[in-house]
Order: C-alpha cells, then structure tokens, then sequence
C-alpha cells in the first residue's frame, strides 16, 4: 500500500506539472503572435471602405490544450478605440469538450458561437486568414487597427499579447480639390513697323509722288489693311509716331514730326475707309530721333571725330538736344555731319495691339468658325462656379454641340461641383489641355489609382503633385517639387514634414511639423500619421500636437 501511495503522488506531481507548462503564456515563453503583411497600411476608397487582409501566425505551443484563443482587433481613431472588429477564436480539444458538456448541462449559449474554429494539435503552429471590412468616418483621415490576444478557459492566462496590424492613412483628403479653369480671351496679335518717307522742307503733307514715298506707303497698306479693315478685329492700342529730327530747334521739330504722325493717320484712315469708330482709337505723337544715330552713324563709318561728338553727347546729356546741337555745329567736323549723316528721309513708326477670334478647333475636330460666344459664356461660367453656382454655370454652358476645349474643362469642372464625378472624368479626358489634365489628375486621386494621378499631375508643380508622389514612395521628387514652391499654407507644411521625415530630415521635420499644426485640422490628423510615428512618444510632438 505504501508503495502505491508514493505512485499516486508521483502521478499527480507529474500531470500538475504537465497543466502548468500546458498553460504558459507567451510573455514567460518569449512567442508572439505575427501578422503578415508586417508594415501594413490601409487607404479608404471611394466609400470610405477599409479593407483589411492579413494572415496570423500563431506559434506552437502558444496557448494550452485546455483554452480557448481569441484574438480582437480593434479600431482606433484619435488615439481612442472606436470599435472591436470581428474576432478569430480557436478552441483546443480539451476546451472543445469542456464547452460541449456544458452547453449539455447547462443550455450554455457560446458568445462565439459563429466565430469558433478548432485544431487538434495546439503544440504546432498554424496560420489563421483574416478579412474584414471597415467604414472609416468622413471627418477621420488616420488611425490604427491592434488586436488584443486574450485566452479564455484556463482562469489564469489572460492578455497574451497586443499587435499592431495596420495604420491607417488617406491621402486623398490631403488633395486639394479646388481644378483649375481657363478664362478665354481672343488672341492678342501686336506689331509694329515704319515708314521713310520724304517730306517738302518745313511741311507735313504726304504726297505719295516724292522718292520712295509711293512703296512705304503702299507696303503700309498692305500690312494694316489686315488689321483695321477686319471688322472681327478689335483694335486695343494704334500709335503713329513722327520721328522728330536733330537738326533744327528741338521744339519746332517735335511739333512738326507729330503734324506729320497726323497726316499718316489722316491719309491712312481715307486709303483703308476706316470706321469712324476705329479712327477714334488711332493716336498720334512724336519722339524726338536726338543726335544718337548720327554718332553710331558716325562710328560705322569710322569717321575720326565720332568720339568729340560721344563727348558732347555725354556732357550734355540732360534736357532737349538744342545744347548738344549748339556744340556739335561748332566741330570742324560739322560739314562732313551736315552732308553725310543727316537723314534728308524723316521716319514715321507705327505700333499696334488687337484681338481676333479666330476660328478654333472643338474637343471633337470640328472647326469652331466664331468661338466669341462660347467664349463669352465660358468666362460667365467660371465667375459662376467662383461664385458657388454651380447650377447657373451648368445652364450657360449645355446647350452647345461643339466644344472649345476650355469649354469642355469648364463644364467638366461644373458637373464635379454637381457631384457627378463620373461625368466630369468623362469629359476630361477628352481634353487636351494643361488645366484639363491636372484636373483628371486630381478626381483620379480621389479614386486611389495614385500611378494614373501621379502621371497626370506630373509637371503641374503643385502640392498635389507632391502628395501623389509621397502616396508612390517618391520622395525625393515630392521634395524637388515642395522645394521649388512659395506656398507657406498649413497644407504645403504638412507636406514638407512627410518629405522630410521620409529622408531623415529631422530638423526640417520639426520645423514643417509646428507650421503644420497651426491648422486644427492638420493638428488632428498629424496625431495618427504613420509616418510620424516614430515621433509619438517625444515630448516635443505631444507638445505639438495638443
């Protein structure tokens, strides 16, 4: 008997051992649960939907024959736990059994009823796939998911473990969304030119039989005629200018050279027929030649008296050329000047400005023969979606069959304001137009394609393109792109701190960081940040971030 006795106690001793090693945590056991894929971060579509799909590992011998398993994500927004999401539970055999007999015994009701999965063999690993879908609140842009492991069964062993499973992170709400319009103007169109025509002494009468004054006039003609007999032309700026003459009393020959201005017009309204209207925009004045060109004259022809007259030029700069005329008549020189570098011809130079709508090409290849009205139309449109009319600017614009492509960019633009972002997608990318492209880079953002967006914001030079770029691991040209930048916007900060905390940048970081967080809004979404998460627990980031 007493040999049986010392066996029991053997017995028992053993199995009490073989309990207690069965129920050893992994916090004494040095094991973790892991989570694939390491690193994760999940972005919201356009439903704000998170959709979250790891895989567990768990290791053997992590929890004991006689338990249960449960693992609890949970999410977290604004540092707080916003709900526990749908948990994986494991039941070993022995738990397995003890649960059955209870739910026999006493009608027990299994919380976890739906959830349960069972495996024979606890002291090996398995991998345990887990999918879940997650709707993230509009007013939320970051946060983070964690799942507590818990084991229910042995009374002892609770609070395994806590895992990181994933960061949370929406660029698209980093994007600004305000698209770029086009206000359309006719095409500016400016020229120039001049006339040597001669005159009779002291006179300003044209008259076409003198020298060469027949040709210039002609050849004028012949370029205006295009301008001021166009009746889609609008006249913006026209100056005739008489070019007053060195030779003579400075204002004597500055009132005759505009006199002289007066006739061109006056001849030149009466060759073209010109529109009473039109000839009112016509302006006339003079400009007085000084005796510059006959020094460069002068120095072309190697003349050696050209450096007296420079002298005189630069002592006497100040005021009319009468003075400078009074010493240069006194050069022993004079004569050569008076006969070889005088010009006998006076200059008479015209400038213009105007508009024309020329015929433009629609969106569709049709030739758009007088664009003014969709133009016209355009330009109130965008007024009205600067306005917040979105409904009114729609209205200005439907009713054509052929659209100019800032049209098109405009009503795009319009139908987005509206809501309808599959419509203004559609129209945008029948446009080929800076604006236009930038714009369908911004809505496909919005759509998470960030290789499309990036494409096509590429070159904008904007903060969008610098968000688009961080969203594809492209730092370094996200940092060419905010380095070239004035903005100083909260926004443009914020965007610098992800550069900069990317590239290790840590000064800059701080810097950036503080301007950032003078927005609430940035403040708040810089609190869950991924990428600041290494800087979460210094005292200088919760300082900011408060």
């Amino acid at each position: 008997m007493k040999n049986l006795g010392i066996l029991l106690s053997v017995m028992i001793y053993a199995v009490g051992i073989y309990l207690m090693t069965g129920c050893i945590s992994v916090k004494s056991s040095g094991k973790q649960v892991r989570v694939t894929p390491e690193s994760y971060v999940l972005t919201p579509d356009t439903n704000r939907n998170l959709c979250m799909d790891v895989t567990f590992y768990v290791p053997s011998h992590y929890f004991s024959k006689r338990s249960r398993l449960i693992i609890v994500p949970q999410l977290f927004l604004n540092e707080k736990m916003n709900e526990e999401l749908t948990p994986l539970v494991v039941d070993a055999p022995i738990y397995e059994k003890k649960l059955w007999r209870k739910k026999v015994a006493q009608n027990y009701q299994d919380p976890y009823e739906t959830y349960k999965k069972t495996t024979d063999n606890v002291s090996a690993g398995f991998e345990l796939p887990y999918h879940e879908k997650v709707t993230l609140p509009c007013d939320v842009h970051t946060g983070h998911i964690r799942a507590i492991v818990t084991e229910d069964g042995c009374g002892d062993c609770t609070g395994l473990d806590t895992i990181d499973i994933a960061l949370i992170r929406d660029w698209a709400t980093l994007m600004q969304d305000t698209l770029a319009l086009v206000w359309m103007e006719p095409k500016i169109h400016k020229g120039k030119g001049e006339m040597i025509l001669q005159f009779v002494i002291n006179s300003y009468d044209i008259r076409p039989e003198i020298g060469d004054n027949y040709s210039q006039l002609e050849s004028l003609i012949n370029t205006l005629r295009p301008v001021l007999a166009d009746t889609l032309a609008i006249v913006k700026e026209f100056c005739i200018y008489g070019i007053a003459s060195a030779d003579g009393p400075y204002d004597f020959n500055t009132a005759l050279a505009r006199r002289r201005a007066e006739a061109a017009r006056n001849w030149l309204q009466e060759e073209l027929a010109i529109r009473p209207e039109l000839s009112s925009r016509i302006a006339v004045d003079s400009r007085p030649e000084g005796w510059l060109p006959v020094y460069h004259a002068m120095v072309a022809d190697g003349h050696p008296d050209s450096l007296a007259v420079k002298q005189i030029l630069m002592c006497y700069s100040e005021g009319n050329d009468d003075v400078q005329e009074y010493y240069i008549r006194r050069l022993s020189c004079w004569k050569d000047i008076r006969d070889k570098y005088l010009q006998e011809d006076r200059k008479v130079e015209y400038t213009y400005i105007y508009t024309l709508h020329e015929p433009m090409q629609a969106t569709d290849g049709t030739l758009i023969s007088f664009p003014k009205e969709q133009m016209e139309a355009n330009n109130q449109a965008v007024l009205c979606l600067r306005g917040g009319q979105f409904a009114k600017s729609l209205d200005l614009l439907k009713e054509y069959d052929h659209y100019a492509p800032a049209v098109m960019n405009t009503l795009a633009v319009t139908h987005f304001r509206m809501g309808d972002t599959l419509r203004a997608e559609k129209l945008l990318r029948q446009v080929e137009l800076s604006e236009a492209r930038y714009n369908l880079g911004v809505l496909i953002a919005q759509r998470e394609n960030w290789q499309e967006a990036y494409r096509l914001l590429k070159g904008s030079g904007s903060v969008n393109e610098a968000i688009a770029a961080l969203s594809l691991d492209y730092n370094k040209e996200a940092k060419i792109v905010m380095d070239q930048l004035a903005d100083k916007t909260p926004l443009a900060e914020y965007v610098r701190a992800l550069v900069a905390v990317r590239l290790n940048e840590d000064t800059a970081f701080w810097t950036h960081l503080r301007n950032a967080c003078q927005s609430n809004e940035l403040r708040r979404r810089a609190a869950g940040e991924p990428d600041f998460k290494k800087y979460r627990n210094e005292e200088m980031f919760r300082e900011i971030i408060k």
